[in-house]
């Protein structure tokens, strides 16, 4: 402990103040304050930095590189992070505004200098010391889910300024070409699949692209490793063995050796049968891929996500057979209902057939299926109005008690149809300054409405839907729309769906307000001031005023909730005219 208190204060606000700078803004700091040194400090000031340097026994990557000393400076850094000399805390960070390890950050520029001295050996063929390099440096990486090891805002991975797939890359090709041809598949795949670290998507046509050579005897090869991949997907399927299995077999026999492999698969074979499809659909044999689709579709019996990316394929394949194309997106929706889905099959239905007795044939399937729980209820919701059953879809969510998904789906998409639906002219709401052209045009904002979908990469099996061709004007709140200007609705029917929208309204209310749920008192205001404006444009203005005095003055003592009404209330153009 210093004795100069001043002294002890001012080095502990600069210990603070070091560790908020990363390296390189820690080094541009020291380099501007050395610009404006006068001449009689520069001596002393470099020894400092000097002395240090040589305390840690850190070198140039050239200097290293000449010194042949790489396990050694490896094993070094190994033993100082074990050793915690890079760590000095765990604490909260303003910059990321999350918790962080704190200390000394340069093992990051240490580690990544060996990971390219390594690469350096690998290419200059020194294979079998590039090899143990790797291992000892994938060693340290492995010490990220330990405590107290490394410091910085990231994983240990994500610190290094190097693109890491490189150098995995680059240990496969070591492992390969070291490891005897009887025991080549099995060594491979344990150095692929055992690194958990290896998450990058690797393929073996990388690892033979790595070099100039070629990859040696890959004809005794790729048997023996596709008997590795498909031991491994009996034991454990994922995706990343399953797409080295698809390569290796297109590898080996082609496009007839996948066909064969997706239909003898006992495991992941409506994923085996979406790859077939997808690569033959990108080498242009769209006939092909059409009959390969056809085919999934009659051997998956089992709905699911994949079954319907396969359907929604065969559906863009398919502009000129439109019966063929109303069949693929029919069970798209089927095999993996949501709204988006939903959307596409209802505007293809609308096209040639009465849309709403489609939607009522897809509620029979589901409900004949036993399946009705496997839809999200936002999407069930949306499929009961556009088939003419909203009464239906009212008693649903009013048959819920409390709070759930059921409400905030009746809340997001049946109250701002029942609302909208009893007024004279609802497609003539003004865009802004109303709650309820907000409430409405929010319909196409919810969640599960999945319209950020994209294409299907024969490597990515991530996406929702494969190549989806949808109109950019498509929105569920336009279709809602045409469904409400063909309905004939008599003042009893438009009271009781008034008296339904104020029942989900003071539901929702009750839940945040009752709740003391502050950050969504706004939202739970301008649920009020929406069912205000409908009174005015429906000339009841004191029913609708009844409505919300009753639901607001239960909230006497809820100050915050009063003054968003008020702000509410005056920020709707509607109720200001």
């Amino acid at each position: 402990m210093l004795e100069d208190p001043e002294q002890q204060k001012f080095l502990d606000g600069l210990t603070r103040d070091l560790f908020q700078l990363s390296i390189g803004d820690l080094r541009q700091g020291i380099l501007d304050y050395a610009q404006k040194m006068e001449a009689s400090q520069r001596n002393g000031f470099a020894e400092v930095f000097a002395h240090a340097s040589g305390s840690l026994g850190y070198q140039p990557l050239a200097s290293r590189i000449a010194s042949g000393n790489l396990l050694e400076d490896i094993a070094g850094l190994h033993s100082r992070l074990e050793q915690g000399e890079y760590f000095d805390g765990f604490g909260w960070d303003e910059d990321i505004y999350d918790e962080r390890s704190f200390g000394d950050e340069s093992w990051a520029e240490e580690l990544t200098d060996l990971f390219s001295m390594t690469s350096e050996l690998f290419s200059t063929g020194e294979l079998d010391k590039a090899k143990e390099a790797y291992e000892r440096l994938f060693a340290i990486l492995d010490l990220d889910g330990e405590i107290g090891i490394f410091s910085g805002p990231l994983c240990a991975a994500d610190m290094l300024d190097l693109d890491l797939a490189i150098n995995r890359t680059q240990y496969l090709r070591c492992v390969y070409e070291l490891t005897p041809e009887n025991t080549r598949a099995s060594e491979v795949a344990h150095a692929w699949f055992e690194n958990t670290d290896f998450e990058d998507a690797i393929t073996l046509q990388d690892v033979d692209r790595c070099r100039e050579s070629d990859l040696v005897d890959m004809d005794t090869f790729l048997p023996r490793w596709i008997n590795e991949l498909q031991a491994r997907m009996q034991e454990r399927p994922n995706s990343r063995v399953r797409k080295l299995l698809v390569e290796a077999t297109l590898f080996s026999g082609g496009l007839d050796s996948l066909a064969e492999l997706a239909r003898n698969a006992r495991v992941a074979q409506a994923e085996l049968y979406r790859d077939w499809v997808v690569l033959v659909q990108s080498l242009g044999k769209d006939e092909v891929a059409v009959a390969t689709a056809r085919e999934a579709l009659d051997i998956l019996a089992e709905p699911g996500r994949t079954r319907a990316e396969i359907a929604d394929i065969l559906a863009t394949l398919s502009s000129c057979d439109q019966s063929q194309r109303l069949m693929a997106r029919r069970e798209a929706f089927r095999s993996d209902p949501n709204l988006c889905r939903l959307v596409i099959l209802h505007t293809e239905e609308a096209k040639r057939t009465n849309s709403a007795q489609s939607m009522r044939n897809e509620i029979d399937f589901f409900r004949s299926e036993r399946r009705a729980t496997e839809i999200s209820p936002a999407t069930y919701l949306a499929l009961l109005i556009l088939a003419g059953q909203v009464e239906e879809a009212i008693n649903v969510v009013e048959a819920i008690p409390g709070a759930g998904r059921n409400i905030e789906a009746g809340q997001k998409i049946l109250l701002p149809f029942l609302l909208l639906s009893v007024l004279e002219k609802p497609s003539v709401l003004p865009t802004t300054g109303s709650w309820l052209a907000q409430l409405w045009t929010g319909i196409d904002q919810i969640d599960s409405f999945l319209w950020n979908l994209q294409s299907t990469d024969f490597f990515d099996s991530s996406s929702e839907v494969a190549k989806l061709d949808r109109n950019n004007d498509m929105s569920l709140a336009a279709i809602l729309m045409e469904r409400i200007k063909v309905e004939q609705l008599s003042e009893e029917q438009r009271a009781a769906r008034i008296r339904a929208a104020e029942s989900l309204i003071e539901r929702s209310v009750v839940q945040v307000v009752g709740g003391r749920n502050r950050p969504l008192y706004a939202s739970a205001a301008n649920l009020i001031t929406s069912r205000l404006e409908v009174g005015y444009l429906t000339s009841d203005q004191s029913g609708a005023e009844h409505f919300a005095t009753m639901l607001v003055s239960r909230f006497p003592r809820h100050r915050a909730f009063q003054q968003e009404m008020k702000r509410s209330r005056q920020n709707s153009k509607i109720l200001q005219r």
